[in-house]
């Protein structure tokens, strides 16, 4: 008995020992202030929740907020190249409805072409009818109402599940609070008038296709040269697996099997895919096409090489790189663009593919080795 109540009482100076200890751990990293003592730049780790953002961001304008997060980058840019950046951090307040990366990845293709090759007028115009002047409380976006942007343009307010919609772009959450403004995550651009003629047209020609070919929205597989925004499951999946089930890398899929390159590729632990959809085989020149056609099994597989890169590189980690090696030795320049990243002159025209080993990141050019092109 004498022992036991030995043994509780040292027990019970370790734990009272212990506690004060965790308590000091756990007040070192003060995460609901900003700038965190562990540095600025990890605030960029925070890109998909905002969640009691009230006290962390409100230092930050709105244009320090969107140029900090990854999840905004493409947003940034836009805003960069329409020369608003000064705008957005001095001016207030306002409320800005913002499309995230995914949002942008769900444009047609010629409305993202459109965006890239626009003047700085009209991708001003397209980027203000995201700003409302004033604060815009959640309870304020009643459905049946409407909201009117700083360029005059009315949007209907109305509700999707749990959600608010503006226009047809769902709000994701409550509102960021920045020094200058509130920040709305959205999941669509605003579009403008020649963006609604590019979808108009996109629905019209559904009309003359097969069902089988026909998609339900801007972003979703069936779309040539466009993936999905999102892509459920895949982190459990094999690279092969994913590949196999997309239907726009059909051509780049059986270009592998024939190859014999498949199990090498599926036994990888990190890999990076550059993986071309299949209106990029469409797009090469005649004589590389039907080179392509031909060719036998080696040079098959240094072409299919050029496409992948050893581990796993996120487009993020792109950014800050100048070029990256592939499977032949090639050195591939990076270029990036508001929009996007390029790699080997190739642009990255999707959301990427987390997968089980690897990343697949898809692109809309065929990258040729150097002795080839």
């Amino acid at each position: 008995m004498r022992k036991n109540m030995r043994n509780l009482v040292i027990f019970t100076l370790l734990f009272l020992l212990i506690i004060p200890a965790g308590a000091a751990l756990s007040q070192d990293a003060d995460y609901n202030r900003y700038p965190p003592e562990s540095g600025r730049s990890n605030i960029r780790q925070r890109s998909y929740s905002y969640e009691g953002s009230d006290t962390l961001y409100k230092e930050l304008t709105i244009g320090e907020f969107l140029m900090e997060m990854d999840d905004f980058s493409i947003l940034a840019g836009a805003v960069k190249a329409a020369g608003l950046q000064e705008a957005l951090s001095e001016r207030g307040p306002l409320t800005i409805f913002a499309p995230r990366n995914m949002a942008f990845r769900r444009l047609l293709p010629e409305a993202a072409d459109y965006l890239l090759t626009c003047s700085a007028g009209k991708l001003e115009n397209l980027l203000k009818n995201h700003l409302v002047a004033g604060e815009v409380a959640i309870t304020d976006l009643v459905a049946g109402e409407h909201l009117t942007s700083i360029t005059g343009k009315r949007f209907n307010i109305g509700r999707r599940w749990f959600n608010p919609v503006v226009g047809d772009a769902m709000i994701s959450g409550n509102a960021v609070v920045l020094s200058n403004g509130l920040l709305y995550v959205l999941d669509r651009v605003l579009p403008d008038e020649k963006i609604l003629e590019i979808e108009q047209a996109y629905r019209e020609s559904l009309q003359d296709r097969p069902l089988g070919e026909r998609s339900l929205a801007p972003g979703q597989q069936a779309m040539p040269g466009q993936g999905g925004m999102y892509y459920p499951g895949t982190e459990e999946m094999n690279v092969m697996d994913v590949l196999s089930q997309r239907s726009e890398l059909s051509i780049f899929f059986g270009a592998i099997k024939a190859s014999g390159l498949d199990y090498e590729i599926s036994q990888s632990d990190s890999i990076t895919v550059i993986a071309p959809v299949n209106t990029a085989f469409g797009e090469l020149p005649p004589e590389q096409a039907e080179f392509l056609m031909t060719c036998d099994k080696g040079d098959l597989i240094r072409i299919l090489r050029s496409h992948f890169l050893e581990g796993m590189v996120s487009e993020v980690a792109m950014r800050d790189m100048n070029s990256v090696k592939n499977f032949n030795g090639d050195t591939l320049p990076l270029t990036q663009d508001w929009f996007s990243t390029s790699i080997g002159g190739a642009a990255i025209r999707s959301y990427e593919i987390i997968t089980a080993n690897g990343i697949i990141h898809l692109v809309d050019k065929v990258i040729l080795p150097a002795s080839m092109r």
